[in-house]
């Protein structure tokens, strides 16, 4: 055993890590063990990872909150991924085709390289919105018309195999895009992750409610896979399924997961990754600091 523990950062944890590493992260105050596929840690109040529960989830107002991670989409590049979120609309929002997600270039570089948003309300409906911008030329799907009622969680998750797009709403297929719906593949530009907002978008295009164990994947998860994820049950099926209780991501391998305020004492701008790529979320409340996002215990049950 060392006499003194090596330290590292959420943001710095070595990128090609021994079975058995061991480090203490300054920032989170977090001690961690490299297993041979994930970090696994504890808090130094709490169980690092999953808590057993979902107790917190995040607030944002719909003018100017969002969250971005420095996470960069090139790492995903041409290959497959899967983006899993929970998320729940404010009564008061308004049709402003709020994003649910983007993936691109810096907001200050207003360029869009995959975002999935919701557009078109009449009534409790929307429509999907798919959008592109990987060669400069801006594209956009429209899917048809999907029932969301505001005040109700949601389960939703993005896959992308190859060729085709599919969105999933608790648990099961809702829509599936070819390539020549939803255009290239390509993230290799990419820089970050926006939640709530399409940086370089209209600047009313930000998602008025919460949001909850929010997780990104750099596989496609199967099918089976997201019903295991949606009715909290792990990756080997086992567990009891819960029917809309978010449950431990850690047997699916997440590549970055923010679970919202669960691990970071629910206050304070910083979301930390519980996945293995170690990118924190920054909570933004955008360029006229009006409001200060918040924790919320409305959570998905």
């Amino acid at each position: 055993m060392p006499t003194t523990i090596p330290t590292t950062t959420s943001s710095t944890r070595p990128g090609s890590p021994s079975t058995g590493d061991a480090y203490f992260e300054t920032d989170t105050k977090n001690y961690i063990i490299y297993d041979g596929a994930n970090w696994r840690g504890y808090a130094s109040d709490t169980v690092f990872g999953w808590t057993g529960s979902s107790a917190y989830s995040l607030s944002i107002d719909g003018t100017d909150d969002y969250a971005s991670s420095l996470f960069a989409p090139s790492s995903i590049g041409t290959g497959n991924y899967s983006v899993s979120f929970w998320f729940n609309i404010d009564s008061s929002a308004t049709d402003d085709f709020p994003y649910f997600f983007s993936m691109g270039a810096s907001a200050s570089a207003g360029s869009i390289y995959q975002g999935v948003g919701l557009s078109n309300r009449s009534g409790t409906t929307y429509k999907v919105r798919i959008n592109n911008n990987f060669s400069g030329s801006y594209s956009q799907t429209v899917s048809s018309s999907l029932d969301i009622s505001s005040g109700t969680w949601y389960h939703f998750v993005i896959v992308r195999s190859g060729n085709t797009m599919t969105l999933y709403k608790d648990g099961s297929s809702y829509l599936t895009l070819s390539n020549s719906d939803v255009g290239s593949n390509d993230l290799s530009n990419g820089t970050e992750f926006n939640l709530g907002w399409g940086a370089g978008a209209a600047s009313t295009r930000f998602f008025y409610g919460l949001f909850d164990e929010v997780a990104v994947f750099n596989s496609a998860l199967t099918s089976t896979q997201v019903d295991y994820i949606y009715n909290g049950q792990t990756n080997s099926g086992s567990g009891t399924a819960t029917g809309g209780v978010p449950g431990n991501l850690n047997s699916f391998s997440p590549l970055h997961w923010w679970r919202m305020g669960d691990n970071n004492d629910n206050t304070g701008s910083t979301v930390y990754d519980q996945g293995s790529g170690a990118k924190n979320l920054s909570v933004q409340n955008g360029s006229s600091g009006s409001t200060t996002p918040t924790y919320s215990t409305n959570v998905p049950s």
